[in-house]
């Protein structure tokens, strides 16, 4: 793979696009905690498979990359959490 300075990396964009992904999860999950556990583990995965080649947006791929982790992480985070007891009336 050849580097193109003009054509920025999946790394190099989430490095610096790292508040607003995010933002952009936390938002949607309303946890800043989690949506920063989301992004670190979507660096580590590209770190660890390496870049795609010809990714025309790459901003746009790293959302969508860090909204499905997001979603897959979701259902084990939200059974930590504690329904009210009170009866509706």
């Amino acid at each position: 793979m050849s580097f193109d300075p003009a054509k920025p990396t999946l790394l190099s964009t989430l490095v610096r696009h790292y508040d607003e992904l995010v933002d952009h999860i936390r938002r949607r999950f309303g946890d800043r905690s989690m949506a920063r556990d989301v992004v670190h583990d979507v660096c580590v995965q590209l770190l660890e498979r390496g870049e795609k080649e010809d990714v025309r947006t790459p901003l746009a791929l790293l959302r969508k990359i860090s909204h499905d982790a997001a979603v897959s992480r979701y259902p084990v985070s939200y059974t930590h959490l504690t329904l009210p007891t009170t009866p509706y009336v």
